[in-house]
């Protein structure tokens, strides 16, 4: 049967609704109060006042490191608080993983056509952006991850066109994995990243890139946060307990069902069969490239590249993460990095085996309906989370105005009562938002930390 270019470009066209629909439900939401680890930062640093760099190395989080931090000080320096330069950088990183595949995917021979090119693109941006783009958007602390991201395709893109085995090359290898290891915590396991790639390339014999780019660059990096941090250590999972978060980490990202914006609840049957079914292709997919070792293209070194770094952070948020319970996995924040597998395996079926989409014209239509059918009610979903819990900081800004304030209801936004009241009356000087609109007490006025943690 022929193929059908118009069908496909309208396949295609619905598809690209997905992220723009998500980039439209983050917008709406952007006048929201960033929480967490967002409002330690602010607390942190008072916006501009007490910034500096020995304080920003000195924050408590060590998945939050430097360019994270400069994003948001300068935002919180220059905006206002207002989060334009945080969107807008979270909106270009994110946008780059998808681009990218897309246009390797338009460069690879035989050449796809071009109604072809664009509805796989389509597809990337729709299993990448709907994951990342409406999360990361709404709190912008994800830019940690878009980061470390961004260096891994800079690492992805040199192992598979490069030529990291030169003096040159090894130095832009260990470069790059500088710049992710500065990104966040995950970064710094570029180096193994880079040992299992040359693995499959053939280079047995060349250990001494990767365990030099560990020695300098990972060790160092989790022993001046430990030493900064001996209370923050965690005690090594057991195996069990490892394997059961990177499964749920790479095969559940996009069941993040929740009652609150930062946790999942989604029905356990239904998580474990489509991570069990998407790792179980993932490992059939890394098998057939390990046959083929040192034989493979630029193409499949770059996937590569990707799906063993989510592999990589999967198993060490295993090590380290696991303790905080068995869903972890599918906590949100992680979804920037996990959806890079399911970009990396979608590129390389579609590459690989074109006539499982393209064998007929409908199969374009019933995979983008399904698609549609899954990501856009997720979407919407996660869009009524966050008004709620916009409407959570509004109740807790007025008990905060309040001459009796709760402090549970300031510890859900910070776990210092004392601390989370600071910072909405540092937000109501910024004018920031619906806040600027409800009168606050002096700090002063709040409970004291010892009376609010009881």
């Amino acid at each position: 049967m022929k193929d059908r270019p118009r069908l496909t470009a309208l396949c295609a066209l619905a598809l690209a609704a997905l992220p723009v629909s998500a980039a439209a439900m983050a917008f709406r939401l952007r006048d929201g109060l960033f929480w967490g680890d967002h409002i330690g930062l602010f607390a942190e640093t008072r916006l501009h006042e007490t910034f500096s760099l020995r304080g920003l190395f000195a924050f408590h989080n060590e998945h939050i490191v430097v360019p994270m931090k400069l994003a948001v000080w300068a935002d919180l320096r220059f905006f206002g608080g207002e989060q334009w330069l945080t969107l807008a950088l979270a909106l270009l990183l994110a946008a780059a993983p998808p681009v990218v595949c897309t246009i390797l995917l338009g460069r690879e021979e035989p050449l796809l056509k071009r109604e072809r090119v664009a509805f796989c693109g389509a597809i990337f941006a729709a299993l990448y952006l709907n994951g990342t783009l409406l999360w990361g958007l709404t709190w912008p602390i994800l830019l940690q991850h878009f980061f470390a991201v961004v260096a891994v395709l800079g690492l992805a893109g040199l192992l598979g066109w490069g030529n990291p085995h030169s003096l040159r090359g090894a130095s832009a290898a260990l470069a790059l994995c500088g710049a992710a290891a500065l990104s966040n915590a995950n970064g710094a396991l570029t180096p193994a990243v880079l040992g299992v790639v040359l693995l499959f390339r053939g280079r047995e014999r060349l250990p001494w890139l990767p365990l030099a780019g560990m020695a300098l660059i990972t060790a160092p990096y989790f022993l001046a946060y430990r030493s900064a941090n001996p209370a923050a250590a965690l005690p090594a999972a057991a195996p069990w307990e490892t394997l059961h978060f990177a499964l749920l980490f790479i095969g559940g990202v996009y069941w993040r069902d929740s009652g609150f914006p930062y946790e999942s609840r989604s029905d356990p049957a239904l998580v474990y069969l489509t991570a069990i079914a998407f790792c179980l292709l993932l490992a059939w997919l890394v098998l057939g490239l390990w046959r083929r070792r040192g034989e493979l293209t630029g193409f499949e070194v770059f996937h590569l590249t990707l799906i063993a770094f989510v592999v990589a952070t999967a198993l060490a948020g295993g090590l380290y993460r696991s303790q905080f319970g068995a869903w972890e996995g599918l906590n949100k924040k992680y979804a920037a990095t996990a959806s890079l597998a399911w970009l990396a395996a979608a590129s390389l079926l579609l590459r690989s085996r074109p006539g499982l989409l393209f064998g007929s014209p409908w199969r374009q239509a019933a995979l983008a309906l399904a698609l549609l059918a899954t990501l856009l009610p997720s979407g919407w979903h996660e869009f009524q989370l966050w008004r709620r819990w916009n409407g959570r900081v509004r109740e807790c800004t007025a008990s905060a105005a309040s001459n009796t304030p709760d402090p549970s209801c300031l510890r859900s936004l910070y776990w210092d009562a004392r601390r989370g009241a600071e910072v909405l009356a540092a937000l109501q000087r910024q004018r920031k938002g619906f806040i600027g609109t409800l009168p606050l007490p002096h700090p002063a006025q709040q409970p004291s930390p010892a009376s609010s943690m009881k």
